[in-house]
This record gives structure tokens, C-alpha cells and sequence, in this order.
């Protein structure tokens, strides 16, 4: 018995990481259940129809793209209720469609989520506490609006007690995962980032 398991060991656990390693990063974290390529498809028309301003195509694509479990989607359909964009502004579905796309993982809808509770909306009290949890869950997944924003709140003393060092250590931050004004505050700050050298 000892033998077989020590073969089965042998023989199936480095397949298991390596099929592991092969799945690439988007499609185990932002699909649920369905293909990437019809996700990827709908969404990309979502979002070029809404970098086209056409609202109503791009609330209907990401509806689409939303059925078939895309978490990017969720997060344009969070924007699209939250502006009135393509579709009549409804605060509790903006906050609903924030709260899917957070809570399965996505950075950027975090981010929404966590400015919605951060900043008070629609009524609802501001909850500081409950909206930087949420900003620095989506900092920690890499999103540049969230590191900016938490440098904000350090340098304003917003939420947290006023810190300019941690607020310049956000603003690299975020400069470095390509947040375009970031290095305009750090530099207003006296602080001079490296060129890039790419």
C-alpha cells in the first residue's frame, strides 16, 4: 500500500502544479464557470463601446459578459448604475454590482467599493473604516487609483492619522504600477522618481 501511494505521489502531485502553473492568471480569477474568450469578447466590446461614449451598448455588452461570469464586467456594470450610463442611475444596483465584482476578487471593483463606503454615497454615511479595508484590499491586488487614493487620505489625514511619508510611499506606489498622476503629486512633494528605463 506504502508502494502505490509513493507512486501515485511520485507520478501525480508535479502534474498538479504544473497544470496549476499553465491556467493563466485572468481566467482562474475573473471567470466563473464559463470560457474567457466569450468573456474577453463581450467585455472587449463593452469597453470600447463605452471609450466611445455609446452608454447603451456598453451597459448591454457588459450585461452579457456579466451572465457569463466576468468580474470586469461586474465592475462596468457597477459604473454604468452608478453614472446613469446607459442605463437609469440606481444606487443599490451600482452598490450591488460593486460588491459582486469586490468580493470575487476584483481590484478595480474593490476600489469602487471601498470609495462608495469611503466617501459616504447616495445618503449612506461615510464608513472610513469599512472604505479603506476595501481600497487596501484592492491595493494589495495591485491597483494603482486605489495606492493613490490611500496616498491621498495619508497626506490629507483622511480616514488615518496625517502621515506625508506613508502618502509618498503610496505615490510610488502607484506610480510604479502606472498611475499617470501620482508622479506629478510626489514631484509638487519634492520627490523625484527614476527614470524609466524600459
Amino acid at each position: 500500500m506504502k508502494t502505490l501511494a509513493l507512486v501515485f505521489c511520485t507520478l501525480f502531485i508535479p502534474l498538479m502544479g504544473v497544470a496549476q502553473e499553465e491556467v493563466p492568471h485572468r481566467i482562474s480569477t475573473n471567470y466563473v464557470g464559463k470560457l474567457a474568450t466569450e468573456a474577453d469578447k463581450l467585455l472587449g466590446k463593452a469597453d470600447e463601446a463605452f471609450d466611445n461614449e455609446d452608454y447603451d451598448t456598453a451597459f448591454k455588452y457588459y450585461q452579457k459578459a456579466a451572465e457569463t461570469g466576468n468580474i470586469d464586467a461586474y465592475t462596468g456594470l457597477g459604473r454604468c448604475y452608478a453614472y446613469g450610463l446607459g442605463v437609469v442611475f440606481n444606487a443599490q444596483n451600482a452598490l450591488h454590482w460593486y460588491q459582486k465584482a469586490a468580493y470575487a476578487g476584483s481590484a478595480l471593483g474593490q476600489y469602487y467599493l471601498g470609495i462608495l463606503y469611503f466617501e459616504g454615497w447616495n445618503g449612506e454615511k461615510p464608513d472610513k473604516k469599512k472604505g479603506l479595508e476595501w481600497l487596501f484590499k484592492a491595493a494589495n491586488g495591485c491597483e494603482p487609483w486605489a495606492m493613490f487614493y490611500i496616498g491621498n487620505c495619508y497626506k490629507r489625514g483622511d480616514g488615518v492619522e496625517k502621515n506625508i511619508d506613508e502618502a509618498i510611499r503610496w505615490y510610488k506606489k502607484a506610480a510604479e504600477y502606472g498611475d499617470e498622476d501620482a508622479p506629478l503629486l510626489l514631484k509638487e512633494l519634492g520627490v523625484e522618481m527614476p527614470e524609466n528605463t524600459e
